[in-house]
């Protein structure tokens, strides 16, 4: 049996603060951490950001406020502030589109930012987001770009009925369109993810039994609790759950919402999501079934990416971590494959250089060669920048 990981005392720390965030019950943990010890500040402050949680450890860390080394709490609440006055305008820019759809009759609903912050702790603001992700009936698809326009928001990328027009699968070859105005960048999904083949539910399905919240006067529609879950669940395994913010997400939802993966594709992702979230917040799930064959490696995984803070989230470490991650949850050969090919088949390159219909098995080829050059290129170029 492996050893367990070692924790640096900051992120021995940082998952005391969230235990407390979480059940109230006190900072003894924390203030027992810092008893005698020394703690690298800026280390700390770099995993608050890192993991996306300034601001939802914040009522935690004001609790040790004597402990706390004042050039560290001025710089933190300064921070705190900045996040806070932006999640600001995300929940602004969020109403702004629910108008819009609403006047335009589009059916959606939304995946995270504000609506997810309000349901899960109370607070629209309280949840670090950098951009608005949203989903769409797939009827509803072609009056996106109207009703996004009459807000000054412009589509990244072709256009949908551009593409449409070649008598592409647009439906199948993405999951969602890029709108961009200023630095605002709102995503329009028409699937989940790519992962949506691990649940069997249809967009109009959880459209039908959506919940939703109230943020400023408006209903803003979103995934029913249950299926939020799920969803959540996809997007950390996507993701390798490299930030502990999404297991933290998990965390807040109805305990009763956390079973052990109501879909049959999901039941090891999450296998997966509850280990992690026993192993790292001590949180237990009465549901849950027994592990299967390489979750006790995927968790380790998992920690190792977590725990990793030199790395971006494209470098080939934590690629291939997540990649393994995802076809080991996968149940079937052909879901494994599936998700293999939309590595392959849909990177920067396909955009920027289409090929004919009969051509485009050579994106299998292609698309990753172009994802080395341009790391190659990225690399060379931060060296050149570096060094003068």
């Amino acid at each position: 049996m492996s050893a367990r990981p070692i924790f640096p005392l900051e992120f021995k720390l940082l998952l005391a603060l969230l235990k407390a965030s979480l059940d109230g019950e006190g900072l003894g943990d924390c203030r027992a951490l810092l008893r005698g010890r020394t703690v690298d500040w800026t280390r700390f402050e770099r995993l608050l950001i890192e993991h996306r949680v300034v601001s939802i450890v914040y009522d935690a860390l004001a609790g040790l406020r004597e402990s706390l080394p004042e050039d560290f709490w001025n710089r933190y609440t300064r921070l705190n502030r900045s996040l806070q006055l932006r999640q600001l305008r995300k929940v602004q820019e969020l109403l702004e589109i629910v108008r819009i759809f609403d006047a335009h009759e589009i059916r959606f609903l939304t995946l995270k930012g504000p609506a997810v912050s309000q349901l899960l702790y109370g607070d629209p603001a309280k949840r670090h987001c950098n951009d608005l992700d949203l989903i769409v009936l797939w009827e509803d698809f072609p009056k996106i770009q109207a009703a996004m326009e009459t807000v000054d928001y412009r589509r990244e990328g072709e256009a949908f009925d551009d593409r449409m027009s070649k008598g592409e699968s647009c439906e199948r070859l993405s999951h969602h369109e890029h709108y961009q105005r200023g630095e605002s960048q709102v995503e329009i999904h028409w699937r989940l993810s790519s992962l949506d083949f691990m649940v069997s539910d249809s967009v109009s399905k959880l459209y039908e039994r959506r919940g939703s919240v109230t943020i400023g006067g408006l209903e803003v529609p979103m995934l029913a609790e249950a299926d939020l879950v799920d969803y959540l669940t996809l997007h950390g395994t996507a993701h390798c759950w490299h930030r502990l913010k999404w297991l933290f997400d998990i965390a807040k939802a109805n305990r009763s919402e956390i079973g052990d993966g109501r879909q049959i594709g999901l039941r090891r992702a999450a296998g997966l999501r509850d280990r992690l979230l026993e192993d790292l917040l001590g949180i237990g799930n009465p549901n849950r079934r027994l592990s299967f064959r390489f979750e006790r490696l995927l968790s380790r995984i998992s920690v190792s990416q977590i725990l990793e803070e030199r790395l971006g989230p494209d470098s080939p470490k934590k690629v291939l971590g997540r990649t393994f991650c995802v076809c080991a949850c996968a149940i079937g050969i052909g879901r494994k494959f599936s998700y293999l090919l939309t590595l392959f088949s849909w990177p920067e390159f396909y955009r920027r250089f289409p090929l004919p219909r009969k051509l485009r098995g050579l994106y299998c080829v292609l698309g990753p060669l172009y994802w080395i050059y341009r790391k190659i290129v990225d690399r060379f170029s931060v060296s050149r920048v570096s060094s003068k």
